[in-house]
């Protein structure tokens, strides 16, 4: 026989759902997660004295409605059951002090319905209160108004100091209004579906309108566990849906320790499925966004993300202090995003279009996760610093798969992001994976390794203005623009990718100093050159393009440009391609070395094989003869 302690804390204290104490209050005590009433077991603290009837406190006690310490045997976690007020059940969940543990319990569920779930992450509920909406009058039938009931059921959470909001599955729970979730709540609702009713508003928030906070005090420590969140957007197609306004399914402003997951977001108008807006520290963890459509007039929100990253200032936060508070610390991990069975494509899956001069999104996180179609571009980056963007799978994006930029409305350089492992299929107009610096605020230090991108219009991987990238190991195949751009992105390093059918270049190096293009494949340009170095539009120059391989190049295996590159160990064959040339320079070529390159069994003369322009090439004993140690 095991002896588990419970009350005697400042939390075993029965109360109304309103937070009034409750004296002389007879408790029934209960399995924890649904199970049967404890009738025998119960003693005093000296573990002999039997326990008949438990009641709380009287009137008179220093503590009116609280209950003494006592043991029960063999039960680890238990719920107490008692009348309020007003004679309604409450529940509240006790885990034993002597083997505290995360779990959940329930209040006033139905026989036969499943006790809260399992949760996951660093999450202890033992001794938190479970709050039901059905319980504050919500009937979750899908016709009546609940806002009223699941406010009051979160209100009641915040009052005692945080709690368990469970909304039992299988309930669909309309809200005419945002309902507000304040401090140290956790939301447990799956099989339960939230949905908005109202024109012009979504379903859930940490904030009243006239709310504001400064840096990340607003709200916090917020866990939400499951539910379909439904945005109920208004679809013209069929008139189906009500929610016609630009409003965000679910929003954290000013905030920290967040966590969402095994949730479902579906059909949102014009924003966003979750916005964290200065928030230090979110966790969106298998999620799904399903559903977007853009209901303004003039179509101006066809870019909308499913999870926006944002900034504190105004026209981006709905409520103060703007005080360019950026996020931090975002995690969003194994989602997926997509259309609905009513609404299409979002116009982003995950990114940031909002900035402030000095401010910056640090580590975020994008990991592992699926988006399928996008009006514009699967993941964007807007001044992301030191974060990770991997493993993802993006198919049919408008624009480009992964796109990191800076803006010309907060010139600034940014830094230290890495692009590895992701699969991008059939992007559009822009790259598969594009860094896009400008002149007066470069990207440095970006690392694009190990991706994957197939049948884009663009080229497979770009940068601008990027300095020192190292763009290594990808495979690019049937990507209309070419393969693989670096332009004005000086140090840039190219190596050991392979670049098959590119509609363009496979390489090309295009006004950068210092680039090294190595050990690199190049299988079949549609049209110009397997690698390129120059122009756009100059100077560029001193790169090194080592041990590649080309095949089947439109044009030149290999042409040159820029001035005192070293072209050397690269092998090139026609190989069934109609490649003209073997090495090609254009004149501005001027103080390079093209030595030691295979241009064997081509059928090719000296001269075509190394068609240079004038005395701009010399081997490595000094010599203007061609081809030098080139062998043809």
């Amino acid at each position: 026989m095991a002896l588990y302690t419970y009350g005697g804390t400042p939390s075993d204290v029965l109360t109304t759902t309103g937070g009034e104490a409750l004296p002389d209050c007879p408790v029934t005590l209960r399995v924890a997660g649904g199970g049967g009433e404890i009738a025998g077991g119960v003693f005093e603290t000296d573990g002999t004295t039997p326990i008949r009837v438990l009641l709380s406190n009287g009137p008179g006690s220093s503590a009116p409605g609280a209950l003494r310490t006592f043991l029960v045997e063999d039960v680890p976690a238990i719920e107490y059951e008692y009348p309020d007020a007003a004679g309604r059940v409450v529940r509240r969940y006790r885990a034993a002090r002597e083997a505290a543990r995360p779990a959940a319990g329930r209040e006033g569920a139905a026989a036969g319905q499943e006790a809260v779930p399992s949760l996951t992450g660093p999450v202890d509920l033992s001794g938190q209160r479970v709050f039901n909406p059905m319980l504050f009058g919500a009937l979750g039938d899908g016709v009546a108004d609940d806002t009223a009931a699941v406010q009051a059921a979160l209100d009641a959470a915040y009052a005692a100091g945080g709690g368990i909001v469970f909304f039992p599955p299988g309930g669909t729970y309309n809200v005419f209004t945002f309902v507000v979730c304040r401090a140290n709540t956790t939301v447990v609702a799956h099989g339960a579906t939230i949905r908005s009713i109202h024109a012009t508003t979504g379903c859930f928030r940490n904030f009243y309108g006239d709310d504001s906070f400064p840096a990340y005090a607003g709200h916090s420590h917020i866990r939400v566990y499951g539910g379909t969140w439904d945005g109920n957007a208004y679809r013209a197609a069929d008139g189906s849906g009500v929610v016609t306004g630009t409003t965000n399914i679910m929003t954290f402003i000013h905030c920290s320790d967040i966590l969402v997951k095994d949730a479902v977001f579906r059909d949102c108008s014009g924003a966003h499925g979750i916005e964290v807006n200065a928030v230090d520290g979110c966790r969106i963890v298998d999620c799904r966004f399903e559903g977007f459509v853009d209901n303004t007039p003039d179509q101006s929100r066809v870019t909308s993300e499913a999870v926006q990253i944002d900034i504190a200032k105004t026209g981006s936060s709905a409520i103060g202090a703007f005080d360019g508070t950026a996020c931090r610390d975002i995690q969003i991990t194994g989602c997926w995003f997509g259309p609905s069975a009513r609404l299409g494509d979002w116009g982003r899956a995950v990114g940031t279009h909002a900035a402030v001069t000095g401010s910056y999104f640090d580590r975020i996180t994008v990991r592992d996760c699926e988006i399928v179609g996008a009006y514009d571009t699967g993941i964007l980056a807007l001044y992301w610093r030191d974060s990770v963007i991997s493993g993802n799978r993006i198919s049919g994006t408008g624009a480009a798969g992964v796109l990191a930029a800076t803006t010309s409305s907060a010139p600034q350089g940014c830094r230290c992001l890495t692009i590895t492992d992701n699969i991008i299929d059939g992007s559009g107009s822009d790259a598969g994976i594009r860094i896009a610096g400008l002149a007066n605020a470069l990207w440095s230090d970006v690392v694009v390794r190990g991706n994957t991108v197939r049948a884009g219009t663009g080229y497979g991987v770009r940068t601008d203005y990027a300095y020192g990238t190292v763009i290594e190991g990808n495979r690019t195949t049937g990507t209309g623009g070419g393969g693989i751009l670096a332009q004005r992105s000086d140090r840039v390093t190219v190596t050991g990718n392979s670049v098959a059918a590119a509609g363009s270049n496979g390489i090309n190096i295009a006004g950068c100093s210092g680039a090294l293009v190595a050990n690199n494949l190049i299988d079949g340009t549609a049209a110009n050159h397997g690698i390129m170095v120059g122009v756009a539009s100059a100077p560029g120059g001193n790169a090194t393009v080592s041990g590649n391989t080309v095949r089947a190049a439109a044009s030149a295996g290999i042409r040159v440009t820029s001035p005192g590159c070293l072209v050397t160990g690269n092998q090139i064959r026609k190989d069934g391609g109609t490649t003209v040339t073997g090495v090609s320079t254009g004149a501005t070529a001027t103080g390079c070395v093209i030595a030691g390159n295979d241009l064997t069994g081509n059928d090719w003369t000296a001269a075509t094989a190394l068609l240079l322009a004038g005395a701009t090439a010399l081997d490595w004993s000094g010599s203007t003869v061609s081809p030098g140690h080139n062998l043809v």
